[in-house]
């Protein structure tokens, strides 16, 4: 049973629409992935692996220097591999 959500608050059950109406999990994965590769960029893309990858943040400037403050942590990206020893 659907529990009931109050409308005014946006969380009444939206219809589905056709394009995402698969029958199971499989067919919603595929059109849920279509829509990410028609609307990002590959650049887009390839930033947020990134981010994910190394677990920061990605968002505006003002919004990664907010979340630095709060946690107190670097929340950059860093190039892969540790830095090459001086001779």
């Amino acid at each position: 049973m659907t529990p009931c959500l109050p409308r005014s608050l946006g969380m009444a059950r939206q219809p589905r629409s056709p394009r995402h109406s698969g029958s199971d999990t499989a067919e919603r994965a595929v059109a849920y992935k279509s829509i990410l590769y028609e609307s990002l960029s590959d650049g887009t893309l390839e930033e947020i692996r990134i981010y994910l990858q190394q677990q920061r943040v990605l968002g505006s400037t003002d919004f990664k220097q907010m979340i630095q403050a709060k946690t107190e942590r670097f929340g950059g990206i860093r190039p892969a591999h540790r830095p090459r020893k001086e001779k």
